[in-house]
């Protein structure tokens, strides 16, 4: 794991770093799962979304 403000070779740091890079890797994990699961249906209604926020504010800004 990068960025750490301790020496990761330094024995005494091992089980520590080890279990951080354990639940960096589980969060990671869930987060590819989450983004896979839902990103599909979300960029669905931001499509819509945003097309309808983009039309009313040109209708709304036209004179501007």
């Amino acid at each position: 794991m990068s960025g750490l403000p301790i020496d990761p070779v330094d024995t005494r740091f091992r089980p520590g770093v080890r279990e951080m890079d354990r639940v960096y890797s589980e969060l990671n994990a869930m987060g590819r799962v989450g983004v896979c699961d839902h990103l599909p249906g979300w960029f669905t209604v931001h499509a819509v979304t945003l097309d309808s926020a983009l039309a009313a504010h040109l209708n709304a800004n036209q004179g501007s």
